[in-house]
């Protein structure tokens, strides 16, 4: 029998009319700590100008320095990769929210108090951790305690709350300095372990624990029902189960192995496909474009225009469903690829007398892309892992995923530094367009449609 444990959430409704507001307040809370992270990971931009520049708190840093500290967010990654899923595993989502919570706060504090270049680096890796952990956390959290019918609105609002972040990021840049910037990154995630006290441990994580009486509270709480109905489900679906954090028993389970494959591909298409270039290199490549407004003015357009588009991603998800977005999105993408291979091809053979008479390209192709992938892929992908992935094997498979995760971003980013060292720069886009054909191929083939389905009917169906 599967030790896998998932709780259909609205299977025991108050009378037909199941009361959310309890999982409304959730979402809340949890988008303080992805507002946070929405700045932490647009931190760079912004303050890597200031920090090279008269303004800088710490002394003017050069090139070298400023090397050191874009890699730290990659190694401050696989930390946060190993110390998250170790909380998962042993002692679940709510202590693990508050242990990344902690690395946050630490890290904003450093930066705020940074007079050297050595405080900088130590904030700017904490603070790192979050954009690895919180996402897949927060969705985590939202997926085991929301109803079916409102699920993966509430998980697309999290990852809207991250595109807030880093909206407001861009634009904090523009007009503050580097210690009240810090100090704007602080404030949601010091918020959040105060009002995050209140609301308890998911139902799943107290059940695959053999915690009955909590497991049950937690139930009525979340969904408006009478202990007694609460007590009668969870007795009767979650007692004698317990999790599976063996990585050999783990993958015997078809539908275990099922979501791995969906993860990893999820994974791998969004560093191949071209959103990890674009998102770390935005303002680079609209400098390379030569295009008429500043670098940060293009990006923050931009930014606005991934802010609107998540909305629309969280209003639509659970209407249109997960695998139509995903399928809409990544043929978009590669779309918009192509706009940008025909600008930066007639750029580089000088096939047009004036070049910026074409801008618009550049603007369309990255405006277009971001938003595609705001809509259908950040908001979705975060949606079908928490929702694929079973409570019991959540901390071993997402461990998986997120080591591969950032090795496939570290040989990205490789490739995008060689190939525009070496070849053509429309080149990137080349890579990633093909990649991103494939992708609709392997999405088509790969990925189930979760929408309006119980965490347990879902599993049942990918066992089969």
């Amino acid at each position: 029998m599967s030790e896998n444990i998932d709780l259909p959430y609205t299977a025991i409704e108050n009378g037909g009319k199941c009361q959310k507001r309890k999982q409304y307040l959730a979402c809340i809370t949890m988008s303080f700590l992805c507002l946070s992270k929405g700045v932490a990971s647009s931190w760079s931009s912004p303050m890597i100008s200031l920090l090279q520049s008269a303004d800088s708190p710490v002394g003017k840093m050069d090139d070298s320095q400023i090397n050191v500290l874009v890699s730290i967010a990659q190694y401050a990654g696989i930390a946060s990769a190993i110390i998250v899923v170790y909380a998962l595993i042993k002692w679940g989502t709510k202590v693990s929210c508050y242990l990344q919570a902690a690395m946050s706060i630490v890290g904003w504090v450093f930066l705020i108090c940074a007079n050297s270049s050595i405080l900088v680096y130590i904030g700017r890796f904490f603070i790192a951790t979050s954009i690895v952990g919180v996402d897949i956390l927060a969705a985590f959290y939202m997926s085991e305690v929301s109803s079916d019918s409102i699920r993966g609105t509430l998980i697309s609002l999290l990852t809207f709350s991250g595109n807030l972040g880093s909206l407001l990021a861009y634009a904090l840049g523009t007009v503050t300095n580097f210690r009240l910037f810090n100090a704007f990154g602080l404030i949601p995630v010091a918020l959040f372990p105060l009002c995050f006290y209140w609301f308890p441990e998911t139902p799943a994580q107290h059940a695959i624990r053999g915690r009955t009486n909590e497991a049950v509270q937690s139930y009525a709480w979340f969904q408006n029902v009478p202990i007694a109905d609460a007590d009668s489900y969870v007795k009767s679906k979650l007692l004698g189960r317990r999790p599976n954090f063996s990585p050999r028993l783990v993958m015997r389970e078809k539908s275990n192995r099922i979501a791995l494959y969906v993860l990893i591909f999820m994974i791998m298409y969004v560093n191949f496909c071209g959103v990890t270039v674009i998102g770390n290199y935005m303002s680079k490549i609209f400098e390379i474009a030569d295009c008429s407004l500043t670098p940060n003015q293009s990006a923050l357009m931009v930014a606005a225009v991934v802010f609107v588009s998540s909305l629309i991603g969280a209003v639509l998800i659970d209407w249109t469903g997960r695998r139509f977005l995903v399928i809409l999105a990544m043929i978009s993408m590669t779309i918009f690829q192509c706009v940008l291979i025909a600008y930066f091809v007639l750029k580089e053979y000088k096939l047009s007398r004036n070049i910026r008479s074409y801008e618009w390209a550049v603007y369309l192709g990255l405006g277009g892309f971001s938003a595609a992938n705001a809509i259908g892929i950040s908001s979705v992908a975060p949606t079908i892992g928490a929702e694929m992935v079973p409570a019991g094997v959540k901390g071993i498979l997402w461990g998986i995923a997120g080591i591969l995760s950032l090795l496939s971003h570290s040989v990205i980013v490789f490739i995008y530094q060689f190939t525009t060292d070496h070849t053509m720069y429309y080149v990137n886009f080349v890579q990633a367009a093909v990649f991103g054909l494939v992708g609709v191929v392997i999405a088509w083939l790969l990925i189930p449609e979760t929408k309006g389905k119980s965490l347990e009917q879902i599993t049942a169906e990918l066992s089969r």
